[in-house]
């Protein structure tokens, strides 16, 4: 039997500070975060696109805002996204990879 093709795919996430919980393929690896020619903010994760979805939480932070120590010691820097239009610097967290 072969190996099932993986594919990148594109999830736009809403900017919103805090927490946001994406539905993703299981076992899908985030791969990076910033802004799509559109000018939306974006995750970009390799995923086997038959496998069931599982939630994937995230957390989105303003340059000089509070960032929970939770979020420091259980989630994953992803990258920093400038938006320029809006004047405001996102940074990008991911929780750690926990299904095969």
């Amino acid at each position: 039997m072969g190996k099932t093709k993986m594919k990148i795919y594109k999830y736009v996430l809403p900017i919103e500070i805090g927490k946001i919980n994406l539905d993703m393929p299981g076992g899908a690896k985030v791969l990076s975060f910033g802004q799509d020619p559109n000018g939306d903010v974006c995750v970009w994760a390799l995923v086997s696109p038959g496998r069931s979805n599982t939630p994937k939480s995230f957390w989105l932070a303003m340059t000089g805002k509070d960032v929970p120590v939770s979020v420091e010691t259980s989630y994953l820097f992803l990258g920093t996204c400038v938006l320029r239009d809006e004047g405001v610097v996102l940074h990008c967290f991911v929780e750690p990879q926990t299904d095969p």
